[in-house]
């Protein structure tokens, strides 16, 4: 049994540490921004200071007791901010390669 319990224990550091394995998200709050009309680049910047950009094409939202994927409803005008909670996980690729990227908005 403890043999049990250690193998998942293991299992469970190395599949949210690993750069290959699931990863938990996190989220931050700060300002949202559509860049423009022409194609779905937003920019978030966080209360910290951390800048995430993100395609509002691709984006899972929610907005009180509205939800949907992709261009919420606070994030409708270029270049007018927005109060958001943005998901973001690291993404970890082959040859130390990672990055941020948002997995997640709420309008607030």
């Amino acid at each position: 049994m403890v043999g049990a319990v250690a193998l998942v224990d293991i299992g469970y550091v190395a599949g949210t540490a690993s750069p290959f394995g699931a990863q938990q998200s996190r989220t931050e709050k700060g300002l949202a921004m559509r860049a423009n009309d022409v194609n779905g680049l937003a920019l978030f910047t966080s209360d910290g200071g951390n800048q995430i950009s993100f395609s509002v094409n691709e984006i899972w939202w929610t907005d009180g007791s509205t939800h949907g994927t992709g261009n919420p409803p606070c994030l409708q005008t270029p270049l007018e901010e927005a109060g958001v909670d943005l998901g973001v996980m690291w993404v970890a690729a082959p040859d130390d390669v990672s990055y941020e990227r948002a997995a997640r908005l709420r309008c607030n």
